[in-house]
């Protein structure tokens, strides 16, 4: 189902000609960049966008620094509640949505003016197309990349209809990067960052591919089967990937993927931890799953 440019990296010798950067932070163990093609009045709404998904999925804040851990948790669910407040034409439903939020953002510590805020913050009208390019990079340098990294990335990208390819890093290739629009790139991007993170600090053994591979199983399902409109999507979002940011330099033949074993010991506590760790990502992946693709809109 993937596009063969996933054995790919970026071409070293043409630059980024239009993409700008709109996000960059320390996510965990990983760097977390988000590069767009957008227009210049738009640059201010996108970077606010990705900040604030961004610190939905997990990851730093600084920007909601108001905001408490627990409210940033909370936020996709009580948008949706906002929403249907709002939008429902039937009153009865209105006024029991109206209810609930206020119980909610009552035993949060919280307002309606600030949840506004973060909604407002996810509304970026049609720059939610804007092709977007986001890169997640371990802190640690590798020379060579490591599949179970590569696989937890195919893994979450493929519903949303994410492209990828391998991502360079001063010693080697040390990350990936995912290729998309807008909600669906950082999404992926900052739950492979939180996943893979969780996966190598939960790790005590000297084999931690074997181990982070069978973690990252347990959260993310790896042979789901990709749906149709996603796979159109994937079509595209290739050609972004080569043409507009340049991922089509081939793969060196030192650069192939340090490979993972599942049938280990050390494989089986990976299973193990993970599978005790399942909860953890529920909302994350909740999230992520309002960005699977349903359509093709290009």
């Amino acid at each position: 189902v993937w596009p063969t440019v996933g054995s790919r990296r970026r071409n070293l010798f043409l630059p980024f000609v239009m993409a700008q950067c709109i996000y960059s932070a320390r996510f965990g163990d990983f760097y977390l960049r988000v590069k767009g093609l957008f227009d210049a009045g738009e640059k201010a709404k996108v970077e606010l966008f990705a900040k604030t998904l961004v610190a939905m999925l997990g990851g730093p804040s600084s920007h909601h620094s108001h905001v408490s851990e627990a409210q940033m948790e909370q936020c996709d669910r009580l948008t949706k509640i906002l929403h249907r407040m709002e939008r429902s034409s039937y009153a009865p439903e209105r006024a029991n949505a109206f209810r609930i939020l206020q119980q909610r953002l009552l035993e949060l510590d919280w307002n309606m003016d600030g949840l506004r805020e973060i909604d407002g913050a996810l509304n970026v009208g049609h720059a939610a197309k804007t092709k977007t390019l986001v890169t997640v990079q371990f802190k640690q340098d590798f020379q060579r990349p490591r599949a179970w990294f590569t696989d937890l990335a195919k893994a979450i990208g493929a519903p949303l209809g994410l492209s990828w390819a391998h991502e360079s890093g001063r010693r080697g290739i040390d990350g990936v990067a995912l290729c998309g629009t807008l909600g669906q790139a950082v999404a992926a991007g900052a739950i492979v960052a939180r996943i893979a993170g969780a996966a190598l600090r939960a790790c005590r053994m000297s084999d931690k591919d074997s181990f982070c591979a069978r973690y990252c199983r347990e959260i993310v399902d790896h042979e789901e089967q990709v749906p149709f409109a996603a796979a159109r999507m994937l079509s595209v979002t290739q050609r972004w990937l080569d043409i507009d940011f340049h991922y089509n330099a081939p793969l060196d033949e030192r650069e192939t993927p340090k490979k993972y074993r599942l049938d280990t010991p050390t494989a089986s506590a990976g299973a193990s931890s993970g599978s005790k760790r399942k909860a953890d990502f529920e909302t994350p992946l909740g999230i992520m799953g309002s960005y699977k693709v349903r359509a093709l809109e290009f």
